[in-house]
């Protein structure tokens, strides 16, 4: 279930947060308007749930600090996004101020990871890792587990897991 809300209701970052707020259990995005998205279904929680253990375990290892799929980022066009999981190197987490820290902050990520649902789009989740590449993130991956196929574009970081590995840890 998609509802839309009128754009004018949600064009500040506090109220983005509040309506998220009053919604629990709802992910949030910002695209123009506001598209308001049903749960996850339980195996998409899992496949999830497992792809951010990899990353927080790889991005420890590595100097990155990891953010799951409840984290909203700020667009370059102040759209607010939620990647199904990400990275971002702990130097340019540390340089954000606390107010940045505790905001939808408008960073360029170092790696986004998109997991494709049963009832998704592949086109719109095709659309939207591309959209990310456009704005700066430097590397994006798709992960379809339904299908048992991927996409990247961009760079990874040096030994960065690729995404035939990654889908084959949420498939475990």
């Amino acid at each position: 279930m998609l509802a839309k809300a009128r754009k004018a209701d949600l064009l500040s970052d506090a109220a983005l947060h509040d309506f998220g707020e009053a919604n629990p259990g709802w992910t949030v995005e910002r695209v123009g308007g506001s598209f308001v998205m049903t749960p996850t279904v339980s195996s998409g929680g899992r496949y999830n749930s497992v792809l951010n253990g990899v990353l927080f375990n790889w991005g420890r290892a590595h100097g990155y600090e990891s953010f799951d799929s409840q984290t909203g980022f700020t667009m370059p066009n102040g759209d607010v996004l939620v990647p199904d999981a990400s990275l971002l190197s702990v130097a340019a987490w540390r340089s954000l101020d606390k107010a940045m820290q505790e905001s939808y902050a408008p960073v360029i990520l170092d790696v986004i990871v998109e997991i494709v649902s049963k009832t998704d789009r592949v086109s719109r989740i095709v659309e939207k890792c591309e959209r990310y590449l456009a704005d700066g993130h430097k590397y994006v991956c798709m992960l379809d587990p339904v299908r048992k196929s991927v996409q990247a574009w961009g760079e990874p970081p040096a030994n960065f897991p690729s995404p035939e590995e990654l889908l084959a840890e949420i498939l475990r």
